[in-house]
């Protein structure tokens, strides 16, 4: 499931574009090919080639997002916060919505895995109201996948089950294959807490 949504917020920082970046050709075809490096597991080769970028490159938006996506991989927590924490506040919250709210997800997840519920709630939250208004699909079904999976680990099912199926219908509306094998897992999960392992099933095969 980690990996899953590692490689929703991967595809999440690869497509966006923002007022803060100059697009480039150049930028482009680094960012899909730092992604596709992180998909294959290749973190050290998706560090090298941003190592390797021109310098103008490497001080983008959209580059240090993808450093941070990168340092989450890898467990470097700390660098996750080192970095994003200055560009949120370089990104501004209506003209740089997108890329907020993503690099807002990438921080929550940090704060997941070091056990920081609260702090990664409220981030999703946020993400979720600065991006319903553009009905950003994908923001909002991992948003909502993020906030179930912390309310399972809290033993609350029921509220997890909503958010879940927000998720799901999200993920599911725009063919988000990986999306919906993500929040199945998940569903599959609260459903073995619930002590329903039959119902499990479908969703963990």
């Amino acid at each position: 499931a980690r990996a899953a949504a590692d490689a929703l917020l991967v595809k999440l920082g690869s497509v966006v574009s923002s007022p803060a970046s100059t697009s480039s050709p150049a930028l482009d075809e680094l960012m899909q090919r730092s992604g596709a490096a992180m998909l294959a597991d290749q973190l050290e080769e998706a560090r090298n080639l941003i190592a390797r970028a021109a310098p103008e490159l490497r001080g983008e938006p959209r580059v240090e997002l993808r450093l941070a996506q990168i340092a989450l991989r890898e467990g470097h927590y700390d660098e996750v916060q080192r970095r994003l924490s200055p560009l949120l506040d370089r990104l501004d919250a209506k003209s740089d919505a997108a890329l907020r709210a993503r690099a807002m997800m990438t921080l929550a997840a940090a704060f997941v895995r070091t056990d920081q519920f609260p702090r990664a709630l409220d981030l999703y939250a946020e993400a979720i109201a600065l991006r319903e208004p553009a009905q950003d699909h994908e923001v909002l079904g991992v948003a909502h996948l993020g906030r179930g999976g912390i309310l399972i680990e809290e033993g609350k099912p029921d509220d997890a089950m909503t958010e879940l199926s927000l998720a799901r219908s999200e993920l599911a509306g725009i063919g988000d294959n990986i999306g919906v094998a993500s929040v199945d897992v998940n569903l599959g999960s609260l459903q073995l807490t619930r002590h329903k392992p039959a119902d499990a099933l479908p969703a963990l095969k």
